[in-house]
């Protein structure tokens, strides 16, 4: 069966003069080539070190992993490194650390975890059992149903939209407590998160990730 880059490479909102795509069993990786990306500065022994920013997403439950190409590719024209991983059956849910793949392999890149509805929620296990492979976390209407990421000291983005149909707004405010301390939350209004594509055009909300 040929890759989704494969089947999408005839389309000409694909291709980037400044962003290299790669797909492998596991993952479509976009990696932004210009010279200078958005990086961290250290100093280090009077060196200077640039660490890369990037972004390891897990798609929602029983959404094709495709439907989030156009997304990856614009926020990693913005600069940064994306990683949409590709789960069994569509569920991240049973493979919550199936983000190692791409942290071990990109081992030279800052990483944020995120994810989609219920991909979000494989995020947060990921996130609560391995705290220091991450420096924040993105919901896309979802939250943390059961790990609590209060005292984990990472940043946290939470982005919904007010015409979600599926987010289940209770059960979302209920576990507001849960998400990490230092977390923003964004509404979209008129927005659906379900259609993953509505919010790529909201600037803001793309340059509001918790590095």
């Amino acid at each position: 069966m040929p890759y989704a880059t494969e089947i999408l490479a005839n389309n000409n909102n694909l291709s980037s003069d400044n962003v290299s795509i790669t797909e492998t069993d596991n993952y479509i990786y976009f990696e932004y080539k210009e010279k200078v990306n958005i990086t961290n500065t250290t100093n280090t022994s009077n060196k200077q070190i640039n660490t890369k920013k990037g972004l390891i997403f897990y798609p929602g439950g029983k959404v094709a992993y495709e439907s989030y190409v156009p997304f990856a590719k614009k926020l990693s024209e913005r600069g940064y490194d994306v990683a949409i991983v590709k789960m069994p059956l569509n569920l991240a849910i049973i493979d919550t650390n199936k983000a190692n793949i791409i942290i071990e392999k990109h081992n030279d890149v800052e990483w944020i975890i995120g994810g989609h509805s219920l991909g979000g929620t494989a995020a947060s296990i990921f996130v609560h059992n391995n705290p220091e492979k991450a420096k924040g976390i993105v919901f896309l209407a979802s939250y943390p149903p059961n790990e609590n990421l209060s005292s984990i000291n990472i940043k946290g983005l939470s982005i919904v939209g007010t015409r979600d149909g599926v987010l289940d707004k209770k059960s979302f405010d209920e576990s507001i407590s849960k998400f990490p301390k230092n977390t923003t939350f964004e509404i979209i209004n008129g927005g659906a998160i379900t259609a993953i594509l509505d919010i790529m055009d909201f600037k803001k909300e793309i340059t509001m990730l918790p590095f």
